[in-house]
């Protein structure tokens, strides 16, 4: 198990997901940035200024993966169609564990937010990964 461990290390795994993690976190700052500042500093409603504001935290969390985190030579036609998938399966999954958790268990709803946002970047990073940006 730690040769396997220090094997995934010295493949740049490692590397490539902290990429990944600052992607992410960058991604979240300019989403709660934007969505404040839209949402106090123009007329548009908080709703509007929320939908806006992932828009631009999609578009800029796809492009710092693809360039930066991936670096991969795929097109945008197959990367970009891939990941809009991905995006909307992650949607639709949330929402059927925040529905169905607290139905099926004794856990509530922010629980089921918590466990989806723990275990979701790890998997959205491998089917990235090996999917949509094709790396090895």
């Amino acid at each position: 198990m730690i040769r396997n461990i220090t094997a995934m290390l010295n493949s740049g795994l490692s590397v490539q997901f902290l990429k990944y993690g600052f992607t992410g976190v960058f991604t979240l700052v300019v989403y709660l940035a934007t969505s404040f500042t839209l949402s106090h500093y123009t007329s548009l409603s908080f709703i509007m200024a929320a939908n806006l504001a992932f828009a631009l935290a999609l578009v800029i969390n796809y492009v710092l993966n693809r360039v930066w985190t991936y670096d991969t030579q795929r097109t945008h036609g197959v990367t970009m169609k891939r990941y809009a998938l991905l995006v909307f399966v992650g949607y639709c999954l949330q929402m059927t564990l925040i529905y169905y958790i607290p139905l099926l268990t004794p856990l509530s709803e922010q629980a089921a937010i918590f466990l989806f946002a723990c275990a979701w970047p790890l998997c959205s990073f491998f089917i990235m990964k090996y999917s949509i940006f094709e790396t090895r």
